[in-house]
C-alpha cells in the first residue's frame, strides 16, 4: 500500500534552491534557518570548551529546534528533506516489519511509504550515514529514496508504529494455535529492560506489553482490565475519565491475568484473594513504576494498575501558578501545627 502524498519532490529543499557547495553547517542555520549569529558563535564557544558536534552544541543549548538541524543537514547533503512525517497509522506495515526496532532506533531510521517511482521512502536524522541507508535498502529488498527528518519525530514514529505492529492481530494469531496453557507457578524477577526492545515471542507478552506502553504514551494515569460476559474490556483512565482502549476474546483472560500476576510477582495460583504487587518497567527510555491491585469478581479477575512516571517533573508551589496572595494563604495553612488540607482533582492532575 501507497502511502497518499509521498513524493519525491515534496521533499526537495526549500523553495530558493540548493545552497552553494562547501558551507558549513552554522552557515547554513544563519542564511537559509533563522537562526542568530550570536547563537553560532555562543555554541562554537562550547564545542571548544566541551567538543561534540555543532548541530548537537546548538540543540542542546536550545539555541536552534530540531527541525531548524534537519533542514540544515538535509541542504548541506543536496537530499530531500521531510518537516511532518506521514501518521504512524499510513505506513505500511509491510515496511515496518522488515526492518528490527533496534536497528531503526540505533540508527535513527524509519520506513514511511512508497513515492511515485515505488522506492520506499526512508526517514533518517543524519544523512552522512550512508552505510545505514545501504543496510535498510538490503533489509528492505527494494530500492529506497533517503529523505532528512528530525531525530525527534522519528524516535516519536518508531514508538508509535511498532506498537501499533506489536498490536495488530497478535491475539488472533495466538487462538489459530489453540488456547496455551497458563503459565507456571514459580515467578523469577525480569531484567528491567525497554518494552519496546524486548523480543518476546508470545503473543501474550507482546499484548500486555503493548497495552502497558500504549497507556504510558497516553499518559493514561490507570488501566482497568476487566472480565465481560464475551470479552475483555481494557479501559485507559485519562484525565479523570475513564476510556475504552482494548477489547480481547475472553478466552484469553487467564493467560493475560497470569502475565501480569508474574510480572508483579504475585501468586498466580490464588484466585480467590485480592493481591497488590508492583512492576517497573522502561518505556521509550523513561522508567514507569506500576502499582497492581487484583480482585476476585463473578466473571474473573479484575486488575487495576496504576501507573507513575518516575521521571516526571515534581513542581514546587511557586512553580505552579498560584498567585502571590494564594500562595501566602497556602504556606500560612500548611504552617499550622494541627488541621488538614484537601487537594482534590482527576488522577495527575
Amino acid at each position: 500500500m501507497d502511502s497518499p502524498g509521498l513524493t519525491a519532490g515534496a521533499f526537495r529543499g526549500t523553495a530558493e534552491g540548493p545552497v552553494p557547495f562547501g558551507l558549513r553547517i552554522g552557515e547554513i542555520l544563519v542564511a537559509r534557518c533563522g537562526v542568530a549569529p550570536e547563537a553560532i558563535e555562543r555554541a562554537l564557544v562550547k564545542q571548544r570548551e566541551e567538543g561534540g558536534l555543532l548541530g548537537e552544541v546548538l540543540t542542546h543549548l536550545k539555541l536552534c529546534d530540531e527541525d531548524q538541524l534537519a533542514l540544515a543537514l538535509a541542504l548541506q547533503s543536496e537530499m530531500g528533506y521531510l518537516r511532518d512525517l506521514p501518521r504512524a497509522e499510513d505506513i505500511p506495515i509491510e515496511l515496518i516489519e522488515k526492518l528490527p526496532i533496534n536497528f531503526a532506533r540505533q540508527r535513527l531510521v524509519l520506513p514511511i511509504g512508497r513515492d511515485a517511482a515505488k522506492r520506499v521512502m526512508v526517514a533518517i536524522a543524519d544523512p552522512t550515514a550512508v552505510d545505514v541507508i545501504d543496510a535498510v535498502a538490503v533489509l528492505l529488498a527494494e530500492p529506497v529514496e533517503p529523505v532528512v527528518a528530525s531525530s525527534v519525530k522519528i524516535i516519536d514514529h518508531i514508538n508509535k508504529t511498532y506498537t501499533r505492529l506489536r498490536g495488530t492481530h497478535e491475539l488472533e494469531a495466538s487462538g489459530k494455535k489453540g488456547d496455551s496453557e497458563e503459565p507456571e507457578e514459580d515467578y523469577q524477577a525480569e531484567e528491567l529492560v525497554d518494552m519496546l526492545d524486548a523480543n518476546d515471542e508470545q503473543p501474550i507478552i507482546r499484548w500486555v506489553n503493548s497495552l502497558m506502553f500504549q497507556a504510558a504514551r497516553d499518559r493514561a494515569s490507570d488501566i482497568h482490565i476487566e472480565p465481560g460476559e464475551k470479552e475483555i474490556i481494557v479501559r485507559y483512565r485519562i484525565d479523570g475519565a475513564l476510556r475504552e482502549a482494548k477489547r480481547a476474546p475472553r478466552k484469553f483472560q487467564n493467560n493475560i491475568v497470569a502475565r501480569v500476576k508474574i510480572m508483579s510477582g504475585l501468586n498466580i495460583a490464588e484466585k480467590r484473594l485480592p493481591q497488590d504487587g508492583r512492576i517497573r518497567r522502561k518505556m521509550a527510555g523513561k522508567d514507569v513504576d506500576m502499582r497492581v491491585a487484583t480482585a476476585p469478581t463473578a466473571g474473573g479477575e479484575r486488575i487495576t494498575i496504576r501507573l507513575l512516571d518516575r521521571s516526571s517533573v515534581l513542581l514546587g508551589l511557586p512553580d505552579i501558578g498560584f498567585a502571590t496572595d494564594q500562595l501566602q494563604i497556602i504556606r500560612s495553612v500548611i504552617a499550622r501545627p494541627h488541621g488538614i488540607m484537601l487537594v482534590t482533582g482527576p488522577t495527575g492532575s
